[in-house]
């Protein structure tokens, strides 16, 4: 006699269950697809920073069309606002003799810059990131020395940042607080300690090294660097 309340039962549990497993299954299937176009458009991006020559306009448009359906499927990923807003700086190469598009340009890879630090403030990379490309529009503010200071603090170790933050502050010396000129000494001789050859050549290759030399110059292993280059 209690087969049939049985029977029933189970069929409202799958008539309720149904409808929630193909949205978990929609969702991972947009996530998915959002992570393969994400793969393909860092793989992009690590290409074009590492060869001599620009990439095409063209084929910039292309990747930032990928972004685009990808950012649509998964708008708060993190990872993927970073690699929009690295994709937009390289739009913006290509418009840098148009001052008012190159303006706007800047400015949208700012703001993906800041909603990528918002879903992920603890990543050091995207701040070195974000203070580069606020620096390239000359907005050498609050948020710029804030932006670095975090860099620093939160990647100290972390090679790449290290480099950058090298390069990023000799360039804009006379611009970063006082605490950030601290921070950057902490930054130097963690970065000596771990790749001295690979900064040298970092700072040297950027064209800061006079500055670098005479900013360091009571650190006994820059100075001796700086005596061989000639420097003083």
């Amino acid at each position: 006699m209690n087969r049939a309340p049985s029977r029933t039962r189970r069929w409202i549990i799958v008539g309720v269950a149904m409808p929630l497993l193909l949205t978990l299954l929609w969702i991972s299937a947009e996530r998915t697809y959002a992570g393969i176009l994400d793969y393909f458009i860092e793989r992009a991006l690590t290409q074009w920073e590492s060869d001599k020559h620009p990439p095409p306009l063209d084929r910039v448009r292309q990747t930032m069309q990928l972004f685009e359906d990808a950012i649509a499927l998964t708008p708060n990923d993190p990872r993927l606002l970073a690699r929009g807003a690295r994709l937009n700086e390289w739009i913006a190469w290509h418009a840098r003799d148009q001052r008012e598009t190159y303006r706007r340009t800047m400015q949208r890879t700012l703001e993906l810059y800041r909603r990528s630090l918002h879903a992920r403030p603890g990543w050091p990379y995207t701040w070195i990131d974000f203070a580069a490309a606020k620096a390239k529009v000359g907005e050498l503010d609050e948020e710029f020395n804030a932006a670095f200071r975090n860099a620093l603090e939160l990647g100290p170790w972390e090679m790449a940042v290290q480099t950058g933050a090298a390069n990023l502050g000799l360039k804009n010396w006379r611009r970063l607080s006082h605490e950030n000129r601290e921070l950057m000494d902490r930054n130097i001789a963690n970065a000596m300690a771990i790749q001295e050859s690979k900064l040298f050549n970092a700072i040297r290759s950027s064209n800061n090294l006079h500055l670098f030399c005479f900013a360091f110059q009571e650190n006994p292993r820059i100075a001796e660097y700086c005596e061989k280059q000639h420097i003083y």
